[in-house]
C-alpha cells in the first residue's frame, strides 16, 4: 500500500509540473513494488516514470523507462495503459528521427486502441500519425487521412483532436498549393478553436505561417 501510494502522489507530482519529487516518488514506488514481486505495478510505475523524463526531453531515459514498462504489463489486462505507453514511446521515436520505428509504435497503439474500443485513445493516435506524415512529407496522405479524420472529431465532442488534425490538415494542403483549403481551415481553426488549446505557442506560430 505504501508502493502504491507513493506511486499514486509522484504522478500528480508530475500533472503539477513537479518533475524531481515526481521522479524520486516514483523511482521509490517502483522499487517497492519490485521488492514485492507485483510486476505489472513496476510496469506502471515505469510508465509513469518515462512521462517525467518525457516531459522534461530525456528522450533515451524516458524510451528506456517505457520498453521497461512495455515488457511487464500485458495488454489483454491493462490495454488503456499499455496504448498509452506505446503512443508515447512512438512520440520520442519521432523526436529523435526514427520515423520508421515511430510508425511502427503507432501502429500498434492503434491496434490495440481498436480492438479494445478505446475511442478516445484512437483519435489521439490518428492524429500523432499525421503529425508523422508532416514530417515524412507525405502530404498527400496527410490530405487524405486528415480529412477522414477531422469531421468525426467534431461528432464525437473531441475538440482538441480535431483542432490538431486541422492543423496537419492544413499545413498539408499548403504544402500542396491548395491555398483556398487552406484559406477555410484557417477560418474554422480560429474561429473554433478551443480554450485549451487558444494560447498555444506552437499553433500560433503555425497559424501565422500558414497566413
Amino acid at each position: 500500500l505504501l508502493s502504491q501510494a507513493r506511486y499514486y502522489a509522484g504522478s500528480t507530482l508530475w500533472g503539477a509540473s513537479r518533475y524531481e519529487e515526481s521522479l524520486r516518488l516514483l523511482e521509490t514506488a517502483r522499487d517497492g513494488f519490485a521488492s514485492d514481486g507485483q510486476e505489472s505495478w513496476v510496469g506502471r510505475a515505469e510508465g509513469a516514470i518515462g512521462l517525467v523524463h518525457f516531459s522534461e526531453a530525456r528522450f533515451l531515459r524516458a524510451l528506456r523507462a517505457f520498453d521497461a514498462a512495455l515488457a511487464r504489463l500485458d495488454s489483454s489486462v491493462d490495454p488503456g495503459p499499455v496504448a498509452s505507453i506505446e503512443q508515447n514511446r512512438a512520440g520520442i521515436l519521432m523526436n529523435l528521427g526514427r520515423q520508421t520505428e515511430a510508425r511502427a509504435a503507432f501502429g500498434a497503439a492503434l491496434e490495440l486502441a481498436l480492438r479494445h474500443g478505446l475511442t478516445t485513445s484512437a483519435t489521439s493516435i490518428r492524429v500523432n500519425l499525421l503529425n508523422l506524415g508532416l514530417d515524412e512529407r507525405a502530404y498527400e496522405e496527410v490530405r487524405s487521412r486528415g480529412e477522414k479524420v477531422v469531421a468525426p472529431r467534431d461528432r464525437d465532442g473531441l475538440a482538441v483532436d480535431g483542432y490538431y488534425a486541422r492543423l496537419a490538415l492544413a499545413e498539408a494542403q499548403a504544402a500542396l498549393g491548395n491555398y483556398g483549403a487552406v484559406h477555410k481551415l484557417l477560418e474554422a481553426l480560429r474561429r473554433d478553436a478551443p480554450p485549451e488549446v487558444r494560447d498555444d505557442p506552437d499553433a500560433t506560430v503555425l497559424l501565422a505561417r500558414l497566413d
